[in-house]
């Protein structure tokens, strides 16, 4: 199963965004207009929050019959 994860600027759209680090701390910010996306720890764990969402719907869908 493929399940692409996009992320992205809530400011103007852009996926060109900045990660420096992957500590939980560290500021993510895009590349396009420069917003403060926030911290990767947040934006990781909306993300992985996202993610298993979308996992428990497919997983359904393929024992529903």
């Amino acid at each position: 199963m493929d399940i692409p994860i996009t992320l992205g600027c809530y400011k103007c759209g852009s996926g060109d965004i900045l990660i420096l680090s992957k500590l939980k701390t560290s500021i993510v910010t895009c590349n396009s207009c420069h917003a403060n996306l926030g911290k990767w720890g947040d934006i990781e764990a909306s993300a992985l929050r996202e993610l298993t969402k979308i996992v428990k719907e497919n997983l359904n869908d393929e024992f529903v019959g």
